[in-house]
């Protein structure tokens, strides 16, 4: 599989030693705001907003990455000092410190009652399902919210979706290993998107827009760009 892109992955150094070329893979970033209605007519599955605060200025952000026909949820953990943390069991969430903390002073609390059926998504992903990749064209995708600038207490968020997302960054490599992550993505663009694949060569962005989104593109990872300015 030959990659053509404007950054290296975790999985590109495989490439090197791989002789076939009859597979290309153009992996392009397309960030796009994913509404409800939009989600439901790819597919996609359903990422939670996000619904509590922690104590101590830490705070998590559920997301989504699909891959290849797949689906793998996690947990973007922000510590109080801004750091991050990428978590993808349930253990890892229950451990974290602001949490591990949290629920040994508020065991028997309701919260902890009411929480974590909405935590255990990591444990019980959505079942495989090719219609989202088929749809947006790619072998992967990366679904997660951002919060937005508001001067008011009350945080707001709004949830986006990247195509041919960096997975390096994600840590995803802990989840699928470079040769594992590369010959999947190579299967999947020979077998089964080449296979749904129309006649004329539509763009990403196009797609996309068939489906009725904006289009705002980024070749790096992914803060959406703002949208134009009004004259």
């Amino acid at each position: 599989m030959r990659i053509y892109s404007a950054f290296f992955d975790y999985y590109d150094s495989v490439a090197s030693s791989w002789a076939d070329d009859d597979t290309q893979y153009r992996r392009v970033e397309t960030i796009v705001e994913l509404t409800s209605a939009l989600a439901v007519e790819l597919g996609c599955p359903e990422v939670k907003a996000p619904s509590w605060q922690w104590t101590e200025g830490a705070r998590m952000l559920m997301a989504l990455i699909g891959f290849c026909g797949r689906f793998y949820p996690y947990v973007l953990a922000t510590n109080a000092d801004g750091s991050q943390q990428f978590l993808q069991t349930f253990p890892e969430v229950t451990s974290w410190d602001p949490v591990a903390r949290y629920l040994e002073r508020q065991r028997r609390h309701r919260w902890y009652k009411h929480r974590e059926p909405e935590l255990l998504f990591l444990e019980t992903p959505p079942p495989p399902n090719d219609a989202p990749f088929l749809a947006l064209g790619v072998p992967l995708f990366h679904v997660f919210w951002q919060e937005e600038p508001n001067e008011g207490r009350r945080r707001t968020y709004r949830r986006w979706l990247t195509t041919n997302a960096f997975l390096r960054p994600l840590e995803f490599y802990r989840v699928v290993d470079a040769q594992t992550a590369y010959q999947e993505i190579e299967r999947y663009l020979a077998n089964t998107l080449t296979s749904h694949d129309e006649p004329s060569d539509i763009a990403d962005t196009d797609k996309l827009l068939q489906h009725g989104f904006d289009k705002r593109l980024s070749f790096r990872k992914g803060k959406p760009l703002p949208p134009p300015r009004a004259d």
